[in-house]
């Protein structure tokens, strides 16, 4: 039978998983019936990634997850085939570097049934697609993502901040991530209440755009820059271009700073959906 496990640290800043790039920091097999409680940590210095986790349940909250490398998919974690939850996890300045075909610099996953929320993902870097975050890989999956923040990741071809299939956005601010390509990409999304902007570097061609995703598309009460202008969506006909989308500069605190919270003027505190429903 399965085991629950928990580790523990007592402070996520000064709990420190040093790798010394020897090897990864953390990785769980779970054996497709152990669920894992992980948090109070940080990861650092990895070479094969921060953290690498397979066939869980899982918990995963209060952890820091910085300056690791991979030659592969998911230099700061990587979760295949597990279910379960991410919460209050910055993944800060990890990198795959240029060469191998890779995705999801600071995090990829495959196979798995995800939630993150109250999630910090900066500065990550990936060659091939999803600079920040890589969701569903071969294997598929589902992941809702919520009050989160993805900026300053890149990548060289599509999804600097995100890409993946099956994804849902609720309440996420996605800017600055240096976009040549397109700042999201994948199949079968659904966006709400977010904030989509100023990703684009230059415009190439009309394919450069903010938003870019094959099958299913859905985009309500979110300020997108340059707005339907900046969509990319193959099948028109499951294009869904919902009520409440704005295209005006949301005021941040300090974006320059990495202070994306809205100032006091933001014309968008008051323009959010005030009720959403998500079907399972």
């Amino acid at each position: 039978s399965g085991k629950s496990i928990s580790v523990l640290g007592e402070d996520r800043e000064t709990t420190i998983v040093d790798a010394d790039t020897s090897g990864r920091p953390f990785t769980f097999d779970g054996d497709d019936q152990h669920t894992l409680a992980l948090s109070g940590f940080t990861f650092t210095n990895g070479v094969s990634g921060g953290i690498y986790i397979i066939g869980s349940e899982i918990d995963l909250y209060e952890l820091i997850v910085k300056e690791n490398t991979s030659g592969g998919s998911g230099a700061g974690i990587y979760i295949k085939n597990s279910v379960g939850e991410l919460s209050h996890v910055d993944i800060l300045d990890n990198e795959i570097p240029n060469g191998p075909v890779a995705s999801g610099g600071g995090i990829s996953t495959s196979s798995s049934q995800l939630i993150l929320h109250h999630m910090n993902v900066r500065n990550n870097y990936a060659p091939t697609s999803g600079g920040g975050a890589a969701f569903g890989g071969w294997g598929g999956g589902s992941t809702y993502i919520y009050n989160s923040t993805f900026s300053g990741n890149g990548t060289l071809y599509d999804g600097s901040a995100i890409s993946g299939s099956n994804i849902i956005l609720s309440n996420v601010t996605v800017t600055d991530n240096p976009a040549y390509n397109s700042t999201l990409s994948g199949d079968n999304w659904t966006i709400i209440n977010s904030i989509i902007w100023d990703n684009i570097v230059e415009t190439n061609s009309e394919n450069d755009v903010e938003v870019k995703v094959t099958g299913t598309l859905n985009i309500s009460h979110t300020n997108l820059s340059g707005g339907a202008d900046n969509i990319h969506a193959s099948n028109q006909d499951e294009f869904n271009l919902g009520e409440g989308n704005v295209d005006i500069d949301p005021l941040f605190v300090d974006g320059e700073n990495g202070d994306y919270h809205l100032s006091d003027l933001s014309p968008l505190i008051s323009a959010a959906a005030t009720e959403v429903t998500i079907d399972s």
